[in-house]
């Protein structure tokens, strides 16, 4: 296998999210760096959130609604070089349950079982090791094949199609310090066995803006503080507005520590600043391990 360092490290830590809430594609601090051809990468997440209350577009904040969460992801991604552009195909299998659910006092459904199954590529039109510059654009594709019941108020599948594209640009300033910037838009399809199961849920498309800051501890230490930002994805239940969208301000404080030359742990601590039109997360705390091969 060839030597692997932290330019190995291209792997993002998504937020598995209900499917009232935000559906947010999000990278960890490194996820634009490419790894070398020909390595592949297997990874395992597992995020616990809390939230305690809910600021809904149809009502004032609500402090009887909450919730907790605990969600896994398993990974895989194989780099290769293809008519000479770095790609990194994917697949992402979700797990996901709920628990403590309430919603204006009254209580909800506390689902689990498989999410949406996730397809990836990204594709780097700019992979500069020497000057520290990489851009990549990434297309997703949600296939609605999670555990989904009609008329439950909370499900961890989402009935219906989703696309996401995604651009990264990541720039190294100078031995310790690096800055990470992503932007993305996300396209929903109809669930036409929403609400009662009879409804239709519609949501306009939704956009996010990330950034990150890095500094190098040591060569095998990397601290790192983030920000993201997402707009837009009001829902509607037929043609109703049902108080939920995707307003969401996040703060986030990452570290990542290799045990070995291919073995790394990674671990990410969240809270919403502000939230408009969904569930406020309270604290949130992902662990990531990597396994390079």
């Amino acid at each position: 296998m060839k030597p692997l360092n932290w330019l190995a490290l291209s792997l993002a830590a998504l937020l598995l999210l209900p499917a009232f809430s935000a559906q947010a594609v999000d990278v960890g601090p490194d996820d634009y760096v490419p790894a070398p051809a020909d390595t592949n990468a297997l990874l395992l997440y597992y995020r616990h959130a809390e939230s305690s209350h809910a600021n809904l577009t149809t009502s004032a904040r609500s402090d009887n609604s909450g919730l907790t969460a605990d969600s896994g992801i398993l990974r895989f991604i194989h780099y290769a070089d293809i008519a000479g552009m770095r790609m990194a195909p994917q697949i992402l299998v979700p797990v996901a349950a709920l628990h403590e659910t309430a919603l204006n006092g009254a209580p909800l459904n506390q689902p689990g079982g498989l999410g949406d199954i996730i397809l990836a590529n990204v594709f780097w039109v700019e992979n500069d090791p020497v000057n520290k510059r990489y851009l990549g654009i990434t297309p997703y594709l949600w296939l609605p094949v999670g555990t989904y019941n009609a008329g439950d108020g909370l499900n961890i599948g989402e009935n219906r199609w989703k696309a996401n594209v995604q651009a990264g640009y990541d720039q190294g300033l100078d031995n310790d310090w690096s800055v990470a910037v992503t932007a993305d838009v996300t396209w929903y399809g109809d669930n036409s066995e929403a609400g009662t199961g009879r409804q239709t849920l519609k949501q306009d498309p939704s956009f996010q803006l990330q950034t990150w800051v890095r500094y190098d501890l040591t060569t095998e230490t990397r601290l790192a503080v983030g920000l993201s930002q997402t707009l837009g994805g009001k829902q509607t239940t037929d043609d109703d507005a049902n108080g939920f969208k995707t307003e969401v301000t996040q703060a986030r404080l990452s570290m990542s520590q290799m045990l070995t030359p291919s073995f790394q742990a990674q671990g990410i601590l969240t809270t919403d600043l502000r939230v408009n039109g969904g569930f406020q997360e309270d604290y949130g705390a992902q662990l990531r391990l990597l396994k390079l091969f």
